[in-house]
């Protein structure tokens, strides 16, 4: 006895014709009699009364009936449980994010929805920001974690998950105080992040902003321009977030008063196919205050 046997018992029992029900099953009359016929050998008993011209079920048949309707509907909610399962374990998260994963709690966030969600998977990759517009061609991303006006991402609907502010690192003998203004270093040289980030491209838009050509000794990665700072090279500018886990021996940091919009944002498609999930995971790595 198989499932499609019943189901072409029960497509019987609720038409009442042999030539109704084979219509509904795209299927031939005779195909359809040979398969009843083999299950009421295997039942030994039989299932319609057919002599009349619309047949009706034998007292076998009707307690068949009961008994197919619901093995009927197990078999479609089994199909319903497996394809939803299926459909969960699918839909990986690929996420493209700055490598900023150290700065921040992401670690924490990303191992509680890991924990509470094992049946969906999450890729995290860190991209540095002169690969994006290349990676946004080459690989199909659902979330990204990027600063504010990331080139390449404006058509896609944004969050702020964290502020961020600009902050100067100088010797401790320098003469600036706690806090300046970005026009108070355009004496200084400066040490900047690499060109194509947005701290570094942020800083020199607002010193052309307050009208003077910011005086760039060099670009390097943020562990490259503090230790060049530490030996006097220059002021190193970089994120108030960046600080935490750097030692910051024979350095001061020194508060930017000018507002420029560094926070870290995430991206996403409000129409995307995994919607549900990427909002869940949202709820995890939210700021709490939001």
């Amino acid at each position: 006895m198989t499932i499609e046997q019943l189901q072409y018992f029960l497509a019987i029992a609720t038409y009442h014709t042999f030539s109704q029900a084979a219509l509904e099953l795209n299927m031939t009359q005779s195909s359809l009699s040979k398969h009843i016929i083999k299950l009421e050998q295997e039942l030994d008993v039989k299932l319609f009364d057919r002599t009349h011209r619309q047949i009706s079920l034998t007292i076998y048949g009707q307690q068949l009936l009961k008994d197919a309707q619901k093995i009927n509907n197990d078999h479609q909610q089994m199909l319903n449980n497996i394809n939803d399962l299926k459909t969960t374990t699918t839909q990986t998260i690929k996420i493209a994010m700055l490598p900023i994963f150290s700065l921040f709690d992401f670690a924490f966030k990303f191992n509680k929805f890991k924990k509470d969600h094992p049946e969906i998977p999450i890729i995290i990759e860190e991209i540095e920001e002169r690969y994006i517009t290349t990676k946004l061609h080459e690989t199909s991303y659902d979330l990204f974690i990027m600063r504010d006006k990331c080139h390449g991402l404006e058509h896609l609907h944004k969050i702020k998950l964290y502020d961020d502010e600009l902050i100067a690192l100088a010797p401790k003998c320098s003469a600036l105080k706690s806090k300046c203004s970005i026009k108070d270093l355009a004496n200084y040289e400066l040490l900047l992040m690499p060109r194509y980030t947005a701290i570094a491209e942020a800083t020199i838009d607002k010193c052309l902003e307050l009208g003077f050509k910011p005086n760039i000794k060099r670009h390097g990665r943020i562990e490259t321009i503090i230790h060049a700072a530490k030996n006097n090279e220059g002021i190193a500018i970089t994120t108030k977030k960046s600080l935490h886990i750097f030692h910051l021996d024979g350095l001061k940091a020194i508060q930017i008063t000018d507002k420029v919009q560094l926070g870290i944002y995430i991206y996403y498609d409000l129409q995307a196919k995994n919607i549900k999930f990427i909002n869940e995971l949202l709820s995890y790595i939210k700021p709490i205050e939001q």
